[in-house]
């Protein structure tokens, strides 16, 4: 990234890092733990990234395609959900959506 473009992506007053603090971060993973039983075991990623994209899907008003494509390859989306290094791994849409199930049940 060039010198300007750095400076605003890292940025702490930015909205994609006003969310990762304030949302992703402070998003409790335990409310979520009775979810799954030790058979089963839990999503392979963070349970508070999951959420986070539902919360970033239904604030965009996006569609699933759009808010998964947004989440592997939007650098803002990506740190929004505190994917910071280009090879940090997105969650499944899979999971995304074990997790929306679990949820809506």
């Amino acid at each position: 990234m060039c010198k300007r473009e750095s400076k605003q992506y890292e940025d702490e007053k930015e909205w994609h890092m006003q969310f990762y603090r304030n949302v992703t971060c402070n998003i409790d993973e335990d409310v979520f733990r009775p979810l799954f039983d030790e058979k089963m075991g839990c999503p392979t990623k963070a349970i508070r990234q999951l959420v986070a994209m539902s919360i970033l899907k239904e604030g965009a008003g996006c569609s699933d395609e759009t808010l998964y494509e947004n989440c592997r390859y939007n650098l803002l989306w990506r740190a929004a959900l505190g994917l910071f290094n280009i090879d940090d791994q997105c969650p499944a849409i899979s999971s995304y959506y074990h997790l929306r199930e679990l949820i809506c049940d």
